[in-house]
């Protein structure tokens, strides 16, 4: 099954540091995770 899934703008209630964490299936039995700091400003 193919497809992705994207957006424009994302909505986050509190400013501070997320983590944003991004998992990609890159066969049928392995994936690669990769996670990374995101600092939101009011």
């Amino acid at each position: 099954m193919g497809g992705y899934w994207s957006t424009n703008s994302v909505n986050l209630p509190l400013a501070g540091t997320w983590t944003m964490k991004t998992t990609v299936r890159v066969s049928d039995v392995d994936q690669v995770t990769v996670s990374k700091p995101v600092r939101i400003v009011p």
